[in-house]
């Protein structure tokens, strides 16, 4: 897989447009609510950029494994566990794992 496919499976599983309306609730915390979701994909495009190859890679390792729902979350106030099932860089360029709800 060469560095374009490994970019474009990786926005394969940023939160799509559903998701990110979603997100834009006054609770959700860090994306910017004024940003369009075209302009969100172009932000964790560029994110996933400044990634150096390897971190690129474990980035890939972990989608390949939301695929295979073998990754999941726990909220410690309620210890509920949840399977992971997408990602995207905030607003701090810091990766988020995001569950379905």
């Amino acid at each position: 897989m060469n560095e374009t496919e490994i970019i474009q499976t990786i926005m394969s599983y940023i939160v799509d447009a559903g998701g990110y309306d979603r997100m834009q609730s006054e609770e959700c915390k860090g994306v910017d609510k004024n940003t369009p979701y075209e302009d969100f994909l172009v932000w964790n495009e560029t994110c996933i950029n400044l990634l150096n190859n390897g971190e690129r890679l474990w980035v890939l390792g972990l989608c390949e494994r939301l695929t295979t729902k073998s990754v999941q979350l726990m909220d410690m106030e309620s210890c509920a566990v949840f399977t992971a099932d997408a990602i995207y860089f905030g607003l701090n360029k810091k990766l988020c794992i995001v569950n379905p709800r």
